[in-house]
């Protein structure tokens, strides 16, 4: 269960970020992890469990102990407001943080669903904005508004001393 422990995908992640880590023109102390839906959730864990600067996990699951989260790193979470299975999860990431005094932002965008960075164009997905409890679906303002949210945080925490990314 990704509350517990990850698992395999957790190494997985960790395998990632020491190869870069590994690579000299990385500075390792600079390194991010993104994650959205289940993969929010890894991303997450991930930034409490290993040597991330920032993480930014989108509409992902959140453990019920903030003590799972002890060491998280600095973290931008962004979840949407209709989405009735993980807006719970964000308002409880927000306590814990707070809790845990870890510098954060947790956004819930007004009216959209799971998934809204997702710009799919298939039939299905179209159909997902429609049904509960997830009322997934592309929003396009939501998109621009989490991606300045995201850079401007991994501006804040990455860049390297000259100012670039």
């Amino acid at each position: 269960m990704v509350s517990r422990d990850g698992g395999e995908a957790l190494r997985v992640i960790d395998a990632a970020r020491q190869v870069l880590a590994s690579d000299p023109s990385v500075a390792k102390d600079r390194i991010g992890v993104i994650g959205f839906c289940m993969g929010g959730g890894f991303a997450l864990l991930a930034g409490a469990d290993q040597a991330f600067a920032v993480a930014a996990p989108f509409y992902g699951g959140v453990p019920r102990s903030a003590d799972r989260l002890r060491g998280v790193c600095p973290l931008i979470a962004q979840f949407g407001s209709r989405d009735a299975a993980f807006a719970p999860h964000a308002r409880r990431l927000e306590r814990h943080l707070v809790e845990l005094a870890v510098p954060h932002e947790a956004v819930i965008h007004d009216g959209v669903g799971h998934s809204f960075m997702n710009d799919h164009r298939d039939p299905l997905f179209t159909v997902g904005r429609y049904l509960p409890p997830l009322y997934a679906g592309h929003d396009a303002a939501a998109e621009a508004d989490g991606w300045e949210r995201l850079l401007r945080l991994f501006d804040e925490h990455l860049a390297r001393p000259d100012g670039r990314r």
